[in-house]
């Protein structure tokens, strides 16, 4: 494989349905190697990684590589579906089939029981056969989503092993951090491309950022400073017109209207007015400078979840014994009670069974569902469907809070909801916005911070922080549930086993 620059030339492209630019005259230059994709949901990073692989074609402008047009292998961040090629990866017998099969522990059986399989061992067979294809421009759509810490750890080191042009769309700042060579921050009409992984990029953004404050600043002191010497000019004319009218003279003072005659001659009042029109022409460009130079980017913090403590003091209780639910699974469990204000934080490898429990739980509540926001690892197809209906079915007052909570979690609520098919973090934000108009007792999320982008997650963990009910959350991000939750339930293997222990 050799080297291969993907350049994009004044690129613009936008979805039939919508009329809504996604990508608006961008220009840039993916090297050989990996580079970071970084931007709030819904801004249009799947549909550059679409159109990096030839799945999309632009509406204006070029997509090249080196040598020829692109045709790249984009590997998505959904998990719905069983991968394309899953057979020919299996039944190829070549040696780096076996190598990552090995490396990421990966079962021959999977292929066919691709529906019983956790969402991170679909997520690791996902990456193995990106990998085993060999592309020369492979796109991964967040690769670690659904992924325990250590094998997280392990899809690090394989994809370190790919040689071609490579694009992550991540949250992910160890990864970005340590794969990454440069990271492309994209934000509503503007992209660029800054040197080194995440960390340092947003070294740059921020040093950036504050330059940019003191242009604005300094824009905005001239502004200032020369509209109020232009109110002074304007005062000073306005005071000698009146000595330059006849109208303050008595009528017989001839040597006063003398001089005011001769004033006029000579033509000092024309040259001030000529100075002042010259000074609001100044004014006007020094405006047009400030408003055009920088605007603050909008706040998102601040979002917070109504919601209230339940009357009754008991929410979910499970008695001690072996639970064996419908897909063949076993786990063995202590006596499990979820009180009104409990914060459970459930953490556990792929595939021990913690988005099978959390299911059963909410299938064995205590209380009315309405009360509860519950919202899966991955949103199927015709739930969007439902929920979409959902949304045309709400009020002026419930869709103006929807809005609100979409707009507060960093993205625009206008595009949102006229999009045909949403991002996977615009989804989960919108469930979280529908769930809170009933004004929730108890918030149930699996893995809360997948897709969604790194402002909005910080946002998330504040909210959560400061929610007055019972939450239970999956998460492979420790710090996450350090912050949020005061207990801990961890799914291990015993032997062939699975026991739930409460920590």
């Amino acid at each position: 494989m050799t080297n291969i620059n993907l350049c994009f030339s004044k690129v613009t492209f936008s979805y039939t349905a919508s009329q809504l630019l996604v990508i608006k005259n961008l220009s840039v230059t993916f090297q050989n190697g990996w580079t970071g994709i970084i931007g709030a949901n819904g801004i249009g990073k799947t549909t550059l990684a679409k159109l990096a692989c030839g799945i999309l074609q632009p509406d204006a402008g070029s997509i090249l590589m080196t040598n020829h047009i692109p045709l790249g292998f984009y590997c998505e961040q959904e998990t719905n579906v069983l991968p394309e090629y899953s057979n020919d990866f299996f039944n190829s017998g070549d040696n780096y089939s076996g190598r990552l099969r090995s490396i990421l522990q990966i079962k021959d059986d999977w292929v066919y029981r691709w529906d019983s399989l956790s969402y991170g061992e679909r997520k690791k067979l996902q990456v193995a056969i990106a990998l085993w294809k060999t592309p020369d421009i492979l796109v991964l759509d967040e690769p670690t989503n659904h992924l325990d810490k250590n094998t997280s750890s392990v899809i690090t080191e394989s994809l370190r092993t790919y040689k071609g042009t490579g694009l992550i769309i991540s949250h992910n700042r160890m990864l970005l951090d340590e794969l990454c060579a440069y990271c492309l921050f994209m934000d509503a009409g503007e992209s660029t491309l800054r040197r080194g992984g995440i960390t340092e990029g947003l070294k740059q953004s921020e040093a950036e950022e504050k330059s940019k404050i003191r242009e604005y600043d300094n824009l905005r002191e001239n502004y200032l400073n020369m509209k109020n010497s232009s109110a002074r000019l304007k005062q000073n004319i306005s005071s000698k017109q009146k000595l330059l009218s006849k109208r303050h003279l008595d009528k017989h003072d001839h040597d006063g209207k003398s001089k005011v005659d001769s004033a006029r001659l000579l033509g000092k009042d024309k040259t001030a007015s000529r100075k002042y029109k010259n000074m609001l022409t100044r004014v006007e460009k020094a405006k047009t400078e400030l408003e055009n130079s920088y605007f603050k980017k909008r706040d998102i913090d601040g979002f917070s979840i109504p919601g209230e403590m339940a009357k009754c003091n008991q929410l979910v209780s499970l008695g001690e014994g072996i639970l064996e639910f419908q897909n063949g699974l076993k786990m063995r469990i202590p006596n499990l009670t979820i009180k009104h204000d409990d914060r459970i934080g459930i953490t556990g490898d792929n595939g021990t069974g913690k988005s099978t429990l959390i299911k059963f739980i909410y299938k064995s509540l205590l209380i009315q569902s309405e009360k509860v926001i519950y919202i899966p690892q991955e949103i199927e197809n015709n739930d969007v469907l439902k929920i979409r209906n959902k949304i045309s079915e709400l009020n002026r007052r419930d869709l103006g809070m929807l809005l609100t909570v979409i707009y507060r979690l960093g993205s625009e609520p206008e595009r949102v909801l006229k999009t045909e098919r949403p991002s996977p973090g615009e989804i989960r934000k919108i469930l979280l916005g529908l769930g809170l108009l009933s004004s929730p007792v108890f918030i149930i999320m699996d893995e809360p911070t997948n897709h969604m982008d790194l402002p909005s997650i910080v946002c998330l963990e504040n909210a959560l922080t400061e929610f007055k009910g019972a939450l239970l959350l999956v998460s492979h991000d420790s710090s996450f549930l350090d912050k949020i939750t005061a207990k801990r339930w961890d799914i291990v293997y015993m032997g062939e086993e699975r026991k739930l222990i409460e920590r």
